[in-house]
């Protein structure tokens, strides 16, 4: 679709209400349906939280995959401890990962490690990241951030807290 153009290709039935959308008409109804969702995702309230973690090397191809298949109980698990709106970022250079989520007002991620399917699910993707045990390499630090909740969680993925610099709504 053009924005500053003609209205979008429709289909027969739909094609001439589409044209009588002038350009000035997209215009007015564009920032309207956008500032709805700013004005929900700008909401004070929703807290934005980024964190890093690492892949082993030979990894990335097959965690792609994982995360491809999913299991839809552990994405319930997610949603239920308030979390939306996750994704994760590669820096194929480094094999760091960085992930960005939002967390409902309510959110009880705290209660994740100790939910049965999120344990599975660290299990299964131990193969591919460094985890809570393993050894630190020099530029990795500790994550200092109290993670394990002074448990020994030895397929948690190692997580280190990122400082928000900047954010733009």
């Amino acid at each position: 679709m053009t924005l500053g153009g003609a209205a979008p290709r429709l289909q027969a039935p739909f094609r001439r209400r589409a044209s009588r959308l002038s350009t000035s008409r997209w215009r007015f109804f564009l920032p309207r349906i956008c500032s709805r969702r700013a004005r929900h995702d700008g909401d004070t309230t929703v807290s934005l939280t980024a964190f890093r973690m690492k892949l082993k090397p030979g990894a990335v191809e097959e965690y792609r995959r994982r995360h491809d298949a999913i299991w839809p109980e552990l994405v319930s698990v997610l949603r239920e401890a308030g979390i939306y709106d996750y994704s994760i970022f590669l820096d194929a250079e480094s094999l760091n990962l960085f992930a960005v989520l939002k967390l409902a007002p309510d959110h009880r991620r705290d209660s994740l490690p100790a939910h049965p399917v999120m344990q599975r699910w660290w299990t299964y993707m131990a193969d591919l990241m460094v985890t809570s045990d393993e050894g630190q390499d020099s530029d990795e630090g500790d994550a200092g951030d109290g993670s394990d909740g002074g448990q020994k969680l030895s397929a948690r993925p190692k997580e280190w807290p990122l400082e928000l610099m900047f954010h733009m709504d």
